[in-house]
């Protein structure tokens, strides 16, 4: 949704899906976009910093045992960056 220029379909979704796995790095990556497009007045990192730190987490995990790559590595930097740790 988020290709098509439908952000509100797409922070849903991605919301949704945060639900089931709160740590999911695509998931929270897709959602942190959509409401930084939505929602100008809202400090959505650090609403957000608890499931940044989950998902900072399973990247590492993810980079350890070598799956999910390189999107594992991009993910974690912009996490880190966003957590104001880079």
């Amino acid at each position: 949704w988020k290709r098509r220029g439908r952000y509100d379909l797409s922070r849903d979704y991605c919301s949704r899906a945060l639900e089931i796995d709160p740590s999911d790095p695509y998931a929270l990556g897709g959602l942190l976009e959509a409401r930084l497009v939505l929602e100008d007045e809202v400090d959505v990192v650090l609403e957000l910093t608890p499931s940044l730190e989950r998902a900072v987490e399973r990247c590492l995990e993810h980079v350890d045992a070598g799956v999910n790559l390189p999107w594992a590595l991009y993910d974690l930097g912009r996490f880190l960056l966003l957590l104001g740790k880079l």
